[in-house]
């Protein structure tokens, strides 16, 4: 890896998974069984996000550009479900989110500036499905189009071809977030794949 680094220090890697669990959990019951759970917070979003963000290089750059523009050079990186703490300094560049993303962007991983309370988050569930996560004046910086059109991208996405299994999960996380907007702060939102 050229851009990203692995963090090898443990005290620092316990530090950002404590702040993790300020809006995730993670749960591993056995090696068939996981469950992602996102957290509701106060005045928080959550929008689903397809691989598309990440593939087309005008739309990364708007996504580094903004980073950059609220003042984070790098985040933290975070690989969820994993045995041990795997956690990952990420320049803000379009280097650094692409290395990121191609190294570990298939597997259930977030991005975040690392703060004691994250302020946001960019949460990798899959390769195809992502969801950022954090105020809504925030959230409508990150992304490159309107909160609204993001939705709608998402849900025609589920309209393309695709296999049966990954439309209905896909179905699955956009109800769970339709259901997250309106929520009360610490009602738990389920984003693992249930079984179909």
């Amino acid at each position: 890896m050229n851009y990203i680094s692995s963090i090898k220090d443990i005290t620092l890697a316990t530090q950002i998974d404590e702040s993790l669990s300020w809006v995730i959990r993670c749960t591993t019951r056995n090696r068939q069984t996981t469950e992602l759970v996102l957290f509701k917070l106060q005045n928080w979003i959550a929008v689903p996000v397809t691989s598309e963000i990440f593939l087309n290089p005008s739309l990364t750059n708007h996504v580094a550009t903004v980073l950059q523009q609220n003042h984070y050079t790098q985040l933290y990186g975070v690989r969820l479900l994993a045995i041990e703490l795997d956690s990952y300094l990420v320049p803000t560049t379009v280097e650094g989110l692409n290395e990121f993303r191609r190294y570990l962007g298939a597997l259930p991983t977030v991005l975040f500036a690392g703060d004691e309370r994250p302020a946001w988050i960019w949460l990798s569930i899959e390769s195809d499905v992502s969801v950022v996560a954090g105020t809504e004046e925030f959230v409508r910086q990150l992304l490159p189009w309107e909160i609204e059109d993001g939705i709608s991208r998402f849900r025609h996405s589920i309209n393309q071809p695709l296999l049966p299994e990954l439309r209905q999960y896909l179905r699955f996380v956009s109800e769970q977030l339709s259901n997250y907007q309106a929520a009360n702060e610490g009602e738990e939102f389920c984003l693992s794949p249930p079984s179909f």
